[in-house]
């Protein structure tokens, strides 16, 4: 890359003149169109020795995800969970800390730092009453999103307490209650409001469109998100296709129960051949869990 445009980090055309590199070999060229080549000619005209198009092929599909993210009109979102051996997200009571151990924890802040926006659901919220900052590794802390459709984040929350801190969205419909948004607003909270559309299915009872509030969030700069819960909110968006990454920890932990809850709610698929289809997976140990990650088809 080239350009500085939009980008949280210096291009690494940059680096490479500023550390004084002599040779560079070049797998693909970047399909981002803000750049497409003219850092390798600003390399050249540097009088650095270029090699282009060595293993294209290999490259270009290593780099498939972001090509497809560039065509996207909403931010790219990763879908993190961590679960037991049997596919539980909690007890039948609910309680959830810790499913996941330490150095998976430590990987997940890491993830954070990375992101625009960290994003739950209004009743992970209410449950966990988590921070949702960066912590464990050094690093800057993402917006805080809550999918809250009716304002109900309550302002004594960790998140209301310390959005003049750091920052929290709060994204809700048009029809939400205005003296619980002006509550939230007093403690700092930004509120996102979302247009009704009563013709999409997650736009009913409780919810938010949520196609339509990640398009906003894109409009608003957001080009990254993770979602860590619920599982009401992972399969709205999973319905409305707004997934493009799986992270899933495995640890080797047994909760058992039918009242437990697992990671993605909802109808679900009546069929096996109706299930949502993700590739290109990749296993790694981390600790004594195992991380699972996989990009939509």
């Amino acid at each position: 890359c080239s350009s500085r445009a939009d980008k949280k980090t210096a291009p690494c055309t940059q680096a490479l003149l500023d550390a004084g590199i002599g040779r560079v070999i070049v797998g693909g060229i970047d399909p981002d169109p803000r750049h497409h080549g003219r850092g390798l000619a600003e390399l050249a005209a540097a009088g650095i020795e270029v090699f282009d198009g060595v293993l294209p092929d290999a490259c270009t599909a290593i780099n498939r995800p972001f090509a497809r993210w560039l065509t996207l009109d909403r931010p790219w979102t990763i879908a993190k969970w961590a679960m037991t051996l049997d596919g539980k997200t909690a007890t039948r009571t609910g309680d959830s800390r810790w499913i996941s151990g330490e150095q998976a924890r430590t990987q997940v802040h890491t993830l954070r730092s990375r992101v625009d926006g960290v994003v739950v659901g209004f009743r992970t919220a209410v449950a966990d009453d988590p921070d949702l900052t960066v912590r464990h590794v050094d690093g800057q802390h993402p917006v805080r999103l809550v999918v809250d459709p009716r304002g109900e984040l309550r302002p004594e929350s960790r998140l209301a307490q310390t959005a003049n801190d750091i920052p929290v969205w709060a994204l809700v419909r048009e029809d939400a209650a205005p003296h619980r948004l002006d509550a939230l607003e007093r403690q700092g909270v930004v509120i996102v409001r979302i247009p009704s559309n009563e013709s999409a299915v997650a736009a009913r009872g409780r919810g938010l469109d949520v196609a339509a509030a990640w398009r906003e969030l894109r409009h608003r700069g957001m080009r990254r998100l993770l979602v860590e819960g619920g599982g009401r909110l992972l399969a709205r968006l999973l319905a409305a296709e707004c997934v493009d990454q799986t992270l899933c920890y495995v640890a080797p932990k047994i909760v058992g129960g039918v009242d437990a809850a697992s990671p993605v709610a909802g109808r679900g698929a009546a069929r096996m051949d109706e299930a949502m289809p993700f590739a290109e997976s990749y296993v790694a140990v981390c600790g004594d869990d195992v991380a699972i990650g996989s990009f939509r088809l």
